[in-house]
């Protein structure tokens, strides 16, 4: 079984622990007066893949913040590591300036190094770099 097999058959679901931690996430963000009717779902959600797909000015990026803040705040999340890549520089430091905000506001402790907010291809020229290869 190859590493990418591995990784897509891991479960999600994880113990009673991380629900727990899951649901303490909820609450504070709750409590910071968020409506979650439609966001809960896809907090809550254990589905390798989601896909959010809504007009602009919908509350993708927040939701996206708030669904990387449970995953890393209860463990859930698939990997040691998560990557949130966008194609713009703007759209990355943003997503990424928004989530510190959100963890601040929430209250609740996080890996923060275990994140890593890029492009893409910022990505591929640190890897072709890596190996040797000079890009202008």
């Amino acid at each position: 079984m190859g590493i990418f097999d591995e990784l897509m058959s891991k479960d999600l679901t994880g113990s009673d622990d991380k629900t727990s931690k899951i649901d303490t996430a909820i609450n504070k963000i709750k409590e910071q007066g968020y409506n979650l009717s439609e966001m809960e779902g896809i907090l809550r959600n254990t589905n390798r893949f989601q896909l959010i797909e809504s007009v602009a000015g919908s509350g993708k990026t927040t939701t996206l913040n708030f669904k990387l803040l449970t995953d890393a705040y209860s463990g859930r999340s698939w990997g040691k590591n998560i990557w949130v890549n966008t194609f713009l520089k703007t759209g990355a430091e943003a997503l990424k300036d928004d989530f510190f905000k959100k963890v601040q506001e929430i209250g609740i402790s996080v890996p923060l190094n275990n994140i890593v907010f890029s492009t893409i291809h910022s990505e591929y020229y640190k890897i072709l770099t890596s190996i040797g290869l000079k890009i202008n």
